[in-house]
């Protein structure tokens, strides 16, 4: 799962076809499918309190909010944090991440001077970069602000474990997961912020109860699911995050099978449907980190396209 697939994902000549199907049949959504972004907004803070959601609190807003155009956003919040959780995975790994990093809560509303500047050192990345510009590049439905939670989340857990920068950042390609470091971006980011090429640990940085800001506002933000504030007890802890990664399993694969299935309709009425399995989307998984949650977990591949393109 790759950060950089996202441009892969969104054909928006298919989408516009699938939002007016989707218009003129709503039967193409499931119920299942409206229950779960239902619930993600009973998750989430509706009282414009948040730029980052002023676009998805117009269309529930809305007479007839536009499920397509709001699973499409969702979708896309959480492929984005799916993407950060892996490369944390990664990070754990190799030792050059903890558990223990997730325990306090987080607060990625108003970040620590410390964190924004690891978070400067990831932006050296330029597909982290084109991160910070895919609300408007891409055109993302509902999104009319910035969305870097994610990207804040993962800069959070590298603060509170700490790192030697050349050997984060061998790790961070070596994953490649968000590609190689722009190099002349690099130089200029460590020569102003971290002269001695080390991330000072910080246990419980961005756990700051004075900013004005609750911690557990982060988890308002819609579609945020990204894990802190987990239990400090192993089995409680695993539970939280089987529950968190199966809430963004379950947002993924539904926006998948709805595209597919408004695609299989849109293909038939042009007599071209090619009798392919449906595109699938990755599983997070924590790996060893946690059991396998289905039991007899179907196994997905690598790609979402290919299959019928």
């Amino acid at each position: 799962m790759e950060w950089q697939k996202l441009h892969t994902v969104f054909h928006h000549e298919l989408l516009d076809q699938v939002y007016a199907l989707a218009r003129q049949d709503p039967r193409i959504l499931q119920n299942e499918t409206i229950r779960m972004i239902k619930n993600e907004k009973t998750q989430t803070s509706m009282d414009q309190k948040y730029a980052v959601d002023f676009g998805v609190y117009q269309h529930w807003t809305a007479e007839s909010p536009d499920w397509m155009r709001l699973l499409t956003n969702l979708y896309w919040r959480m492929y984005r944090q799916a993407t950060a959780w892996a490369l944390f995975c990664h990070l754990l790994h190799q030792d050059m991440a903890s558990l223990s990093c997730l325990t306090p809560s987080m607060n990625l509303l108003q970040v620590s001077a410390h964190t924004e500047n690891v978070t400067r050192l990831l932006y050296c990345f330029p597909f982290v970069r084109m991160l910070f510009e895919h609300p408007f590049a891409l055109n993302i439905p509902c999104q009319n602000a910035y969305f870097y939670a994610d990207i804040d989340w993962l800069a959070t857990v590298i603060s509170r474990h700490g790192a030697k920068i050349p050997d984060l950042i061998a790790e961070i390609e070596a994953s490649k997961i968000i590609g190689n470091i722009d190099q002349d971006k690099y130089f200029q980011c460590t020569s102003s912020l971290f002269p001695k090429m080390k991330i000072h640990k910080r246990e419980r940085d961005n756990e700051d109860r004075d900013s004005g800001w609750d911690t557990d506002d982060t988890n308002e933000i819609f579609g945020f699911w990204l894990p802190h504030g987990l239990s400090k007890q192993q089995n409680l802890r695993q539970l939280e995050l089987q529950n968190l990664i199966k809430r963004a399993n379950d947002a993924m694969l539904s926006y998948n099978d709805t595209v597919w299935n408004s695609t299989a309709v849109l293909m038939v009425s042009l007599g071209s449907l090619k009798t392919a399995g449906a595109p699938a989307v990755e599983l997070l998984s924590g790996e060893s980190l946690l059991p396998d949650v289905d039991g007899g977990r179907r196994e997905y591949e690598d790609h979402v396209w290919n299959c019928w393109n």
